[in-house]
């Protein structure tokens, strides 16, 4: 039933004008772009929770692959 839904917005951002579509464009591109930013600020504070509880470790991809390969 998504793809009825998606179908239903879709014909109904078709009957709007051109200038008011593209607006919705713009809206609807810098919507994602706050969302991801929130979700890689949240992974920011997870990645340091788990860096200063000692889960995590800093370190160089070389390092990382010595690790994984003993």
């Amino acid at each position: 039933m998504q793809s009825t839904l998606l179908n239903d917005a879709l014909e109904k951002v078709e009957e709007l004008p051109k200038a008011q579509r593209e607006a919705l464009i713009d809206i609807v591109r810098r919507r994602l772009v706050e969302e991801r930013r929130a979700e890689i600020a949240q992974n920011a504070i997870e990645t340091r929770k788990a860096y200063l509880s000692g889960k995590a470790k800093q370190g160089s991809l070389t390092k990382l692959k010595k690790e994984l390969g003993r």
